[in-house]
């Protein structure tokens, strides 16, 4: 997968998801001027499309995957899959509180989730007790 498609993909699940609303909405949450992101979404500046842009885009997005952004595999934000992204929150939403912002809140815990259990694997092989796990290729 290009880094191009990579890019589409992840602004159309970022807007999907409520993070973003349109391309100047993703140029500005960036702080990267609206002419450089449209040109880096044309592919007429494929110069445009740098790891200095897709690190920007991680750390201004932390629910985007980083495998996905560097490889093209698997899910392109962190907890898809889940509940959470399937547009039925498990209690009922706060008045006044968009449910993207609840979403997001939630995926973020499946991400703290995850690193638990990292950390759990990490403490079970010091002490002995770890058992080998084979990740899937994408």
């Amino acid at each position: 997968m290009s880094r191009h498609e990579i890019l589409v993909n992840v602004f159309t699940q970022l807007r999907n998801a409520g993070f973003v609303f349109n391309k100047g909405d993703f140029a500005s949450k960036l702080k990267y001027n609206s002419s450089y992101v449209s040109s880096a979404f044309s592919g007429s500046r494929p110069a445009n499309l740098s790891d200095k842009f897709f690190r920007r885009i991680l750390t201004t997005f932390p629910v985007v995957s980083e495998t996905y952004l560097m490889t093209g595999c698997g899910e392109v934000l962190r907890g898809q899959g889940t509940p959470y992204f399937s547009g039925i929150l498990p209690f009922a939403p706060v008045e006044g509180v968009p449910q993207s912002i609840l979403e997001g809140l939630l995926a973020e815990q499946e991400v703290l989730h995850r690193r638990l259990n990292q950390i759990d694997q990490m403490l079970a092989r010091l002490t002995g007790s770890y058992t080998v796990e084979r990740k899937r290729a994408c």
